[in-house]
This record gives C-alpha cells, sequence and structure tokens, in this order.
C-alpha cells in the first residue's frame, strides 16, 4: 500500500487515513474519526493543513512510497 510522510501522525499514512485527517483539518468531520493513536490539537491542524499532501487526490507517482 502506498503512503505518505504524515506530519500529524509522525509517521507513514495511507491515503484513506490522511484523508480522514484532512476532512478533520478542515471541520468537515469531527475528530473522534481519527485513526487511532492520532491526538489532535490546533497546532496538529496547522501541521495538516500546511502539508504538501492535503488533499492530495492524485500525486505523482514519484511522490508516494510503496
Amino acid at each position: 500500500m502506498k503512503t505518505v510522510y504524515c506530519p500529524v501522525k509522525k509517521g507513514r499514512i495511507n491515503g484513506t487515513d490522511c484523508m480522514i485527517v484532512c476532512d478533520v483539518a478542515d471541520n468537515m468531520v469531527k475528530e473522534t474519526v481519527l485513526p487511532e493513536g492520532i491526538i489532535w490539537n490546533e497546532n496538529q491542524q496547522k501541521e495538516c493543513l500546511n502539508c504538501k499532501y492535503h488533499y492530495a487526490t492524485e500525486p505523482d507517482e514519484d511522490v508516494l512510497d510503496n
């Protein structure tokens, strides 16, 4: 499965979990849906909003790692 580095998780994250974190950062869903182990606060929200992968729906293949 392809993953990217997530500054919120401080580790690798798959596309599904990344999208959930993005939705929380954009206040579309509540933080209760976050993947296990992610602690949410205002700093985490800023990290996500500034992440180069924030809502990268179709990133270039060379951006993702296997």
